[in-house]
């Protein structure tokens, strides 16, 4: 028993939930702070306040200071390339959402979190990717909205529908899948659903 107090473990170089653990046998409440420590492994503590050795009343709260991973800026880089760093410095992509942006097609409009958030190892990151918006087919020559799908970076595949109306003239597109006006990441495959093939 310690007459003025009880000395802070050293716990610089331990992951968290060992200091949380070594803070708890001494009868010391830990709360974690995420840093950005460069040259420190990510998910280690760094030190704490009050420092290693000084003298802590039982119960108090020591704060612990664990490094964290500064999310990089992917604004602009490809989607591809943007996960691959993600990945290389501990994080990972939990999902890949296509969005209208001024950014080029294919590459990365924003993150969520923000841009230099500090993030434990692990972390999700969701991806927002600049995309390209199905353009309207309906009523189109099937051949005209494939050359609208290819300049827009698209690809297609054509199905055609049971004649209902001998009327009609066939080979137009009735609708798409996914519809117009989608975002969708480029090289997408659209489908042209056509009234029916003309014999």
């Amino acid at each position: 028993m310690y007459a003025s107090g009880v000395p802070v473990p050293d716990c610089t170089g331990m992951t968290q939930l060992d200091c949380m653990n070594a803070l708890n046998a001494d009868d010391l409440r830990g709360k974690p702070q995420g840093v950005y420590a460069p040259g420190s492994s990510p998910g280690t503590v760094t030190g704490t306040y009050p420092g290693t050795s000084a003298l802590a009343t039982p119960g108090r709260q020591i704060t612990v200071y664990v490094s964290d991973i500064l999310l990089p800026d992917c604004t602009g880089i490809g989607w591809a390339d943007c996960k691959s760093e993600l990945l290389a410095n501990g994080l990972s992509v939990s999902m890949e959402s296509s969005v209208s942006s001024a950014q080029t097609p294919g590459t990365v409009a924003y993150n969520s979190p923000a841009k230099s958030s500090l993030l434990p190892p692990g972390f999700s990151v969701i991806m927002y990717v600049s995309g390209v918006q199905i353009p309207g087919c309906t009523g189109l020559l099937t051949d005209s909205c494939q050359r609208s799908l290819t300049s827009a970076g698209l690809k297609y595949v054509v199905r055609y529908l049971p004649k209902t109306d001998p009327n009609l003239p066939g080979d137009y597109v009735e609708y798409t899948a996914p519809n117009a006006a989608t975002w969708v990441p480029v090289g997408t495959t659209v489908t042209e659903y056509c009234n029916y093939q003309p014999s």
